[in-house]
Parts: structure tokens; C-alpha cells; sequence
């Protein structure tokens, strides 16, 4: 089991606004102006058919899990997602073959306003929701750090930490983008942090923010 911490009392508290997974395309090669706008393909020039996206604005409960809610505090559109960062409560997407990264390019990107950021804190969690139905692949999760920053963990190691890189209470738009098998960490449209070399074979399995 590709594991990272599984401590429930680590997850996520604050609010989101916007997500987009897209399998094909590492959106984000350098740094750049942060849009702000939430995740719709018709606002993105992408320079493949080979590629396939799944966005959540908010405007509805799709994939809102537990005591998580929506609420008129947005980043964009009218409303946005708070997370109450203890229990299961989040956001939560099921097995979906289309979005087994495997080798290839992909970006997951949201925005995120942390309420606490004094621990670390689950973000996305591409790993099995039952340890029991692991096929024995490779996933990888990314959280909120203790200091300000952001971690990406792989095949049961931390591959990139990031520091003084997020604000509390603010809106602050995150990425993770793998580009010719280059994975950096982006945040505000500013690189944070930067695997030099990822070929991780990425498994489909469940899509969780907030907790694991």
C-alpha cells in the first residue's frame, strides 16, 4: 500500500473552490499570472485531443461528501465548499479507468483558503479508500505542511516539500502539474517546488480533497 500519514485528525480545514484533474495535459510548465476564473476547458488552450478532464465548480453538492458544505464564501462563482476538517467530509470521486494518469502529463489544480495550517493537512488523495482492494499500485497524495507549504508524496516517500509558500485565511490557488516527466508544485502561479524526474506509474483508483 502506497501510504503517506492516514492520521483523520490531519484533514483538511478551510475552504475550496474549484477543481480540475485533467489525464493527457501538464497544463503548467513555468510560472505565470494565476487566473481568476475556476476550471472550465473553453478557458484553457490545450495543444491535445489526447486528454481527458473532469471539473467541480460548486454550483451544485456533485461529490460533496460528509458534513462538508457549500457555502456563499467563493473565490469564484456564487458558491464555494467548506471543509470542517475532522470525519470524512470533503470531496469524493470514485474509480474512473479515464483517469489513470499512468505515464503520462497531468495537472490537478484548486483553490484552497486553509483555516489552519500549524500540521499537516490531507489535500488530494489519489490513493485506494480500502487499503484491501489495492491492486499493489502506484499512487500519490499531496498535503497542506506545517510550514506554509505543500507535500507530494509517491511510492512511500515525500518527493517534493515546499515552505512559506501558502496564507492563512486567504485564498491561494494550488497546483500540481507533470510535464515530460517533470512534476512541479505551483502555487499563486509561482513554481514552489520540483521533482526533476517522475516516471511513477499512476494507478486509477479513488479521488479524495479534504481527507483520506
Amino acid at each position: 500500500y502506497d501510504t503517506g500519514s492516514e492520521d483523520p485528525a490531519k484533514n483538511f480545514l478551510g475552504k475550496v473552490d474549484g477543481i480540475r484533474v485533467v489525464n493527457g495535459v501538464g497544463l503548467y510548465k513555468q510560472n505565470f499570472t494565476a487566473p481568476n476564473y475556476n476550471f472550465v476547458d473553453t478557458q484553457y488552450k490545450l495543444d491535445t485531443n489526447d486528454y481527458q478532464s473532469l471539473s467541480l465548480d460548486f454550483e451544485s453538492s456533485t461529490g460533496i461528501v460528509g458534513d462538508a458544505e457549500l457555502n456563499q464564501i467563493a473565490k469564484n462563482g456564487a458558491s464555494g465548499l467548506f471543509i470542517p476538517g475532522n470525519g470524512s467530509n470533503g470531496v469524493f470521486l470514485p474509480f474512473d479507468e479515464e483517469l489513470a494518469f499512468g505515464l503520462k502529463d497531468f495537472t490537478v489544480e484548486t483553490w484552497i483558503y486553509p483555516l489552519a495550517l500549524d500540521n499537516e493537512y490531507f489535500l488530494f488523495d489519489f490513493r485506494p479508500t480500502n487499503k484491501n482492494s489495492d491492486p499493489g499500485g502506484t499512487y500519490f497524495l499531496v498535503t497542506v505542511n506545517q510550514n506554509r507549504g505543500l507535500n507530494y508524496y509517491t511510492d512511500g516517500k515525500q518527493r517534493i516539500s515546499t515552505s512559506g509558500n501558502l496564507s492563512l485565511g486567504q485564498w491561494n490557488k494550488v497546483e500540481i502539474s507533470r510535464s515530460q516527466s517533470s512534476t512541479k508544485i505551483f502555487v499563486n502561479g509561482v513554481t514552489a517546488g520540483t521533482l526533476e524526474v517522475d516516471r511513477f506509474n499512476f494507478l486509477s483508483q479513488d479521488f479524495r480533497l479534504g481527507f483520506t
